[in-house]
């Protein structure tokens, strides 16, 4: 497992361990012996824990004195104990492939440490993105929203096409009627109105972490692609007649004034609007 001969035969590590172990079983919590243990090789800080654990099984410390001495000799939490305890529980394992395992896991590049990092760093690529993230989708919302809503009012002139004017005027006035209804209450639309941010102005800054900022990187990257696919077909249907005018309205009708302005530009603009990092 990549461990160095420790330069003893399994008998002699033996002995000595157990012998360090009695001192420790027989030392007071507070005896300076304890400060010296983390300092000791992972290998050997193995071999105190393994032996720790025979003297659990054999009845001549507790659990609680086991997990106390095993996390002060070890420097770990309690948490980590117990994850070494449950590795030393496993059937038929050699007391030289424990310590091996036992010192992978208390060695700095052990695979519970590698983790944690990994944890750590996907944590702080979440935290870093979420806001563009966040803006990103309620934009994805609208442009969406105003899609679907300019296809479904083409949909329904093409069905009124070859109707009878009276039929097509009899739907018109009960379109608008619906309107006025809602513009008579009023609270109804602006409950519906939604905010819109330029995600563009949520780009985080450059991470310390060179793994983070690939990370944070080729995440705005996939975000930012979704976003110019989006503002393509919104393209389109700005410059089609049968579309166009629907789907402005519905942008208007979903934002202020100010915002609604700001994204049809944005839509009707470059196709390089989106800043870079």
């Amino acid at each position: 497992m990549g461990l160095q001969d420790s330069g003893f035969a399994n008998a002699e590590l033996t002995a000595d361990t157990e012998e360090l172990v009695d001192q420790l079983i027989s030392a007071e919590q507070n005896d300076a012996i304890w400060e010296y243990i983390p300092g000791l090789t992972a290998l050997s800080i193995a071999a105190v824990v393994y032996e720790m654990h025979r003297r659990l099984l054999r009845g001549e410390i507790s659990r609680d004195e086991f997990i106390w001495m095993t996390a002060k000799a070890t420097g770990k939490s309690a948490a980590r104990v117990l994850v070494l305890t449950s590795l030393l529980s496993i059937p038929f394992i050699s007391f030289i492939t424990a310590l091996a395992l036992i010192a992978n896991i208390l060695s700095q590049t052990s695979f519970i440490g590698r983790v944690n990092a990994y944890i750590e760093r996907k944590r702080a690529v979440i935290d870093a993105v979420k806001k563009f993230q966040l803006a990103a989708h309620s934009e994805k919302l609208i442009i969406e929203g105003a899609l679907k809503s300019a296809h479904l009012q083409r949909e329904i002139i093409a069905s009124l096409e070859g109707k009878s004017e009276e039929a097509t005027n009899i739907y018109w006035k009960e379109y608008r009627r619906t309107l006025a209804g809602l513009d008579e209450r009023g609270s109804t639309r602006d409950k519906i109105r939604l905010s819109y941010n330029d995600p563009s102005e949520y780009i985080p800054p450059e991470h310390h972490d060179g793994q983070v900022e690939d990370s944070i990187r080729a995440k705005i990257n996939e975000l930012e692609g979704g976003r110019l696919q989006l503002f393509a077909k919104a393209r389109v249907a700005m410059n089609d007649a049968g579309l166009s005018a629907s789907f402005i309205g519905f942008i208007k009708d979903t934002l202020d004034k100010q915002q609604a302005e700001a994204l049809i530009f944005k839509i009707n603009g470059d196709s390089e609007y989106i800043k870079r990092p």
